[in-house]
């Protein structure tokens, strides 16, 4: 991305003004004072907005500001602060006398994470304890993507990027098509996380993903999962009415509020851009690495788990493929055999493979294909603590070459994601779950 020089101006604005700044762009209180997203800025302080991301603010007394954007277009003037039943529910969330979770949904670019940044910050200078849990596996506030992070605040904030996560959840993919299981799951040992921490209120953002069975089953079952005491749906038009009359049965209490009127929709290739950014900022300052395939669990593949082929097997199984194995495991439910990059694989020969082996799970793959392989890594106790790139296999010494900045005497176990995604944390593409 084309860097643009960002010149310093001071400009003054009356109270009760309201604009919003696109970054990338910086604002500094020379005097006076603005808010943004319940956090209020005083002399001698201000914010750094990255490219991508825009801010509200409200000028609360008569102030100069020091602002440094790249155009006018950067600043735009707002009759809207922040919607008005946003601040109502702030309020009636500030006023519950018990512990309780909220689960925020909505169409992609509604302003979700706008709305649960702002509960958070109003929610923690009322004195409650409070968790934030970004279940948006592609377009990341806290943690990497392909995770679900969550973050127990210890000060108020309006952007979350800015704040380490505290725990996360590796999913594998930037999309939760075809890992609806995982994703779920993730959420729900962050909240158990969270509410063992003695956290007050547990807010938690979900994916844009809205329409289609998937995405149905995805909100449905996690809320049933959650119970959780508040549903908050964001809409311009009704959109998520067919969603919420599924959910009227459950004991949380649904809660509709208005999408923002200046919300800024981000292209696929901004958001594209926006977790390259944040792939490089986890594998920085990244080392290739040698785990022992004997040495760690591998999870969501059937690689190490099996036991190796006899002569005989590899001897049939070359025939039927018409190719060379370089190396092959089984187990009772699965067959994964690697074939040399020569070796055709072609569907009538597959066919007639998995006749031969029956119900078994069936993968034949070359070594290319384990190339670049977005991986979690856990720790012995099972936490996530970084991402990794499988690089590549070598099978017969049987160790992986993960390319990471986690140390690799930490590393325990290895989880096999279902992207592809380079040093330069540009993405390569799909390869689906348990590609191998």
């Amino acid at each position: 991305m084309e860097k643009r020089s960002m010149h310093p101006q001071l400009r003054k604005f009356k109270a009760g003004e309201s604009f919003i700044l696109e970054g990338p762009s910086s604002i500094r209180v020379v005097s006076g004072e603005v808010n943004s997203l319940g956090v209020k800025m005083l002399p001698g302080q201000g914010i750094v907005i990255p490219e991508f991301k825009s801010l509200p603010f409200l000028v609360e007394k008569d102030c100069e500001l020091e602002l440094r954007v790249t155009g006018e277009s950067s600043l735009k003037f707002s009759e809207e602060y922040l919607p008005k039943d946003w601040v109502e529910l702030s309020e009636k969330l500030a006023s519950v006398d018990r512990r309780f979770t909220v689960v925020v949904l909505g169409d992609l670019d509604s302003g979700k994470s706008t709305l649960t940044t702002f509960l958070a910050n109003v929610l923690l200078q009322r004195g409650l304890k409070v968790a934030v849990i970004d279940a948006d596996t592609g377009q990341k506030d806290l943690g990497a993507p392909g995770t679900i992070g969550m973050k127990i605040l210890d000060k108020p904030t309006p952007i979350l990027s800015g704040c380490p996560e505290d725990s996360a959840f590796f999913v594998g993919s930037t999309s939760p098509a075809g890992l609806i299981d995982r994703s779920i799951a993730g959420v729900l040992v962050l909240v158990n996380k969270a509410l063992k921490a003695g956290v007050e209120a547990v807010l938690i953002d979900t994916t844009g993903w809205v329409y289609g069975r998937e995405a149905r089953e995805l909100k449905t079952v996690m809320i049933n999962a959650l119970t959780p005491e508040f549903i908050v749906a964001i809409q311009r038009r009704g959109e998520l009415e067919s969603l919420l009359r599924s959910l009227v049965t459950t004991s949380s209490e649904i809660i509709r509020v208005s999408a923002p009127k200046n919300v800024r929709a981000r292209s696929r290739s901004e958001r594209k851009a926006i977790r390259s950014r944040v792939f490089r900022k986890y594998l920085k300052g990244g080392k290739r690495i040698t785990l022992s395939m004997r040495d760690i669990a591998i999870q969501y593949s059937f690689l190490g788990s099996g036991g190796e082929l006899d002569g005989e097997k590899v001897d049939l199984f070359q025939r039927i493929l018409g190719g060379t194995i370089i190396y092959g495991e089984e187990f009772e439910d699965f067959l994964l055999l690697v074939l040399d990059e020569r070796s055709p694989i072609d569907t009538s020969t597959l066919f007639k493979l998995r006749e031969t082996v029956a119900n078994k799970a069936l993968r034949v793959l070359r070594r290319s294909d384990f190339k670049n392989v977005l991986c979690g890594l856990l720790d012995k106790e099972g936490c996530f603590i970084g991402l990794g790139i499988l690089e590549d296999v070598d099978f017969k010494l049987r160790k992986l070459n993960i390319y990471t900045s986690v140390e690799e005497r930490k590393i325990a176990a290895v989880q096999i994601g279902s992207m592809k995604v380079n040093r330069e944390g540009m993405e390569e593409g799909w390869i689906g779950s348990w590609r191998f």
